[in-house]
């Protein structure tokens, strides 16, 4: 991604897929849907509108691993010709088979989950979904695809407020890692890394009102960083206190739960603390929980995918 300073910074993985699309559709000399990337040598600028706000982007082949016949090393495998399991050339193409069907299904590594679906609710925060695993293999009749059944446990997708006053019935934060808010406008997703004090509590320093930000976040008392939605900070003197309460109602809107605790999230590349309040905090839908279950849970889990067998 092209930020505002014309400096390069990594883009997210689903703006880097949707970038593809959009030029192998509407880019009619993008080279990859002709050439070969031994033949693309020069970078390609788009800009694209995401989420209601446009972004540039450049894509670039940086440089070429290998090649590798891919129908000769499968067959000299099956036919005992070699030894060496082909793993990059399998990788490769799981891969492929991933890109087709991800705008429809949620994928974690080799496990595709339907977005339609409704999760089982585990009552602690968590529900279940269920889809399948893929996996390619190589045997005497030729590459086959392997499926099966598979379970996995996501975040239930609600306000933190609602989230909390649901199931606080025990700490569903320490593996809790993405965040979304909605309240600038357009959806932006943030790392959790904390709590702190309520939005009334907390105080930073604001320079002006007609500084345009969307986030802020405190640096030391003597300077405020503040965060775009590309990513991009800059640093300013600082010159009056404000509470993060105070902040919302004058940006934004007055704040429903101003003594709630705040969030510290922030960007994937963010060291400066970030603090928003948690009614304007959603958690990330399809965000898969590693979390143990316990006995009660696991009695439910078994019940839902323990398939029997035909009579």
């Amino acid at each position: 991604m092209i930020r505002r300073d014309g400096q390069l910074s990594l883009a997210r993985k689903d703006e880097r897929w949707q970038i593809l699309q959009e030029l192998a559709k509407n880019e009619k000399n993008f080279s990859l849907t002709r050439e070969l990337l031994t033949d693309f040598t020069k970078p390609i600028r788009v800009t694209l509108n995401i989420n209601n706000e446009k972004k540039t982007f450049e894509f670039e082949v940086l440089n070429l691993v290998r090649q590798e016949k891919i129908r000769d090393i499968f067959f000299d495998f099956i036919n005992g010709q070699t030894g060496i399991r082909p793993r990059d050339p399998i990788r490769v193409i799981e891969t492929l088979f991933k890109q087709k069907i991800r705008n429809d299904l949620v994928c974690i590594k080799n496990k595709f989950y339907s977005r339609r679906q409704q999760l089982i609710d585990l009552n602690d925060g968590c529900g279940m979904a269920s889809g399948f695993h893929q996996a390619l293999c190589l045997t005497r009749s030729g590459p086959t695809l392997n499926i099966n059944l598979a379970f996995t446990c996501f975040y239930v997708p609600l306000n933190f407020v609602e989230f909390y006053c649901k199931y606080l019935r025990k700490d569903i934060t320490k593996r809790m890692t993405e965040v979304e808010t909605t309240h600038a406008g357009r959806p932006l997703r943030y790392r959790v890394k904390g709590f702190g004090k309520s939005a009334n509590q907390l105080t930073f320093i604001l320079r002006s009102d007609k500084d345009q930000t969307t986030t802020t976040s405190m640096k030391s008392e003597n300077e405020l960083t503040f965060d775009d939605s590309n990513g991009y900070q800059s640093t300013i003197e600082l010159k009056k206190s404000v509470s993060v309460a105070e902040y919302f109602t004058k940006k934004y809107k007055r704040l429903q739960y101003p003594n709630l605790p705040c969030v510290d999230a922030r960007n994937e590349n963010g060291e400066k603390t970030n603090w928003l309040p948690m009614e304007v905090v959603k958690i990330v839908e399809w965000e898969s929980s590693l979390r143990p279950l316990d006995s009660v849970q696991r009695a439910l889990v078994s019940k839902t995918t323990i398939v029997k067998p035909d009579r």
